[in-house]
């Protein structure tokens, strides 16, 4: 699918969603969940924060393939952004850490293996709670969201360029970060 494809089912995406979500809602087929409003970036004065909910500790992968990141669009149904573009990653369990954590995310909603010692830290935000994990080409499989764990997460995956950023709609902060990781590629 083209990327110009790509552009024109998102703008189609955004005028489905209010009617989607409400038929939804009235048949009984989704309902409130207050955790499903975990997402993983937060608009804020101090940019991209973690959003207290579920978890307490949150871990987001930076995963590239030469020049591309990967990015996953975000359900229809998903109460926070939906149709929005955003990084794998989630929440960190109990007696987890940031890379056991980033490691199981990753699989669970993309399919792909990631190694723990190919995590190259990037940035730790918001006190902590919140760690960025670049993955420079050394993902192993391909990217299968009907096989992934998580996979009603999820619509679609891009393998993105720095150019395309601009022109998708990405959850709040995102373009700014992965135009500052991106730049030198």
């Amino acid at each position: 699918m083209s990327f110009k494809e790509r552009r024109k089912i998102n703008e189609e995406c955004n005028d489905e969603i209010g009617a989607e979500r409400s038929e939804a809602m009235r048949n009984g087929v989704m309902k409130f969940n207050l955790f499903r409003y975990v997402p993983l970036f937060v608009a804020g004065i101090g940019g991209l924060r973690a959003f207290q909910g579920k978890y307490q500790k949150y871990s987001v992968a930076v995963i590239l393939d030469g020049d591309k990141v990967l990015l996953l669009k975000r359900s229809t149904t998903d109460p926070w952004k939906p149709c929005h573009w955003a990084l794998p990653g989630g929440g960190v369990d109990k007696g987890e850490t940031f890379e056991q954590a980033i490691v199981r995310e990753v699989k669970e909603e993309t399919n792909l293996d990631i190694s723990p010692k190919d995590l190259e830290l990037i940035t730790v935000k918001d006190n902590g709670k919140l760690a960025f994990y670049l993955v420079k080409d050394a993902h192993k499989g391909e990217v299968d969201l009907s096989q992934a764990s998580h996979g009603f997460e999820h619509e679609d995956h891009h393998w993105t360029t720095h150019k395309e950023l601009e022109f998708m709609k990405l959850v709040p902060d995102l373009e700014e970060f992965l135009g500052s990781i991106m730049e030198g590629l």
